[in-house]
């Protein structure tokens, strides 16, 4: 059922980035279709991936770490190597972005899964913050003109990924100090 939970919030979470992205400004259904399958099996991949590291790597903030290092760079392969954004390909693509978007990718669903009751209240106030990114990018999409959704739609989640950090932080906060108590 976690790995479920997993898939599932990890699709929520690039919901509003794929929709405007293939749906709005692109016009590509299909691939957003295809996306979400391919998603699916990554977020399957992801969860196995790092139930080993904590299998294997019994410090769970070490293992977070890892799992997240991992993530950014198996996520930028995946960019560079399959969608075709390298930056030798793609000057435009913005390698930051991408990298917090794909540590995001793994990383959320792996602290709105986890069932220690010290990280309940970090996953309300995600889920919560993710919600009126949800909001505010949709709005955004559906208001501005397509002209410039290429250019500003990146910018955002480049910008409200990377604020990201502050939960993955908590979230690291809050591991320690669950490993200490115990």
């Amino acid at each position: 059922m976690r790995l479920i939970r997993f898939i599932g919030y990890g699709i929520a979470f690039t919901l509003a980035p794929e929709i405007t992205n293939l749906i709005i400004i692109n016009r590509m259904p299909d691939a957003f279709v295809g996306a979400m399958g391919i998603y699916c099996f990554l977020l399957a991949g992801g969860y196995i991936i790092q139930h080993q590291l904590d299998r294997i790597i019994r410090e769970p903030v070490w293992s977070t770490l890892i799992a997240m290092l991992l993530a950014g760079m198996v996520g930028l392969g995946f960019e560079w190597f399959v969608i075709g954004n390298a930056p030798w390909q793609n000057p435009d693509a913005i390698q930051w972005g991408m990298a917090v978007y794909w540590i995001g990718f793994f990383t959320i669903p792996r602290i709105l899964t986890d069932p220690q009751p010290a990280v309940q209240r970090l996953a309300r106030t995600i889920k919560v913050v993710y919600v009126i990114y949800t909001v505010v990018h949709f709005v955004i999409a559906l208001t501005l003109p397509n002209a410039i959704l290429p250019f500003v739609i990146p910018l955002l989640w480049v910008v409200v990924y990377t604020a990201f950090g502050g939960f993955y932080w908590r979230y690291l906060t809050l591991l320690r100090g669950a490993a200490r108590a115990s």
